[in-house]
């Protein structure tokens, strides 16, 4: 399971925000 880089907690693999804390698990597009 991914973990999410905010919190540090196990996600669900196509979560696109962290459950806990809500943060995006999306990767940011590039500028």
């Amino acid at each position: 399971m991914p973990i999410c880089p905010n919190c540090g907690r196990e996600v669900p693999l196509e979560a696109a925000f962290c459950s806990y804390c809500g943060a995006s698990l999306t990767a940011a597009p590039p500028p």
